[in-house]
């Protein structure tokens, strides 16, 4: 009896849970810029929590080019 119901949890719990679109997070991903008060750290860990969901070949790739387009860090001036 206590299967069941484990049963019929577990396909509850598969039934409610939302269903990841890499299309919708890639979007999602190469959309985020860095927020004007926002520190690097902080962006950096959004970039990897939406990485999880991209299936990118090479995640740490990706976040890597998405820090250099997406920071808002001011450009250097030549001398």
């Amino acid at each position: 009896d206590s299967t069941s119901l484990e049963t019929l949890y577990n396909k509850f719990e598969e039934y409610v849970t939302p269903k990841s679109s890499p299309v919708f997070a890639r979007f999602s991903f190469h959309n985020k810029i860095q927020e004007p008060e926002e520190h690097v750290e902080q962006f950096v860990t959004k970039l990897q929590l939406l990485a999880k969901y991209c299936s990118f070949k090479d995640q740490d790739e990706m976040i890597r080019e998405r820090i250099v387009f997406g920071t808002n860090l001011q450009k250097f001036e030549k001398n």
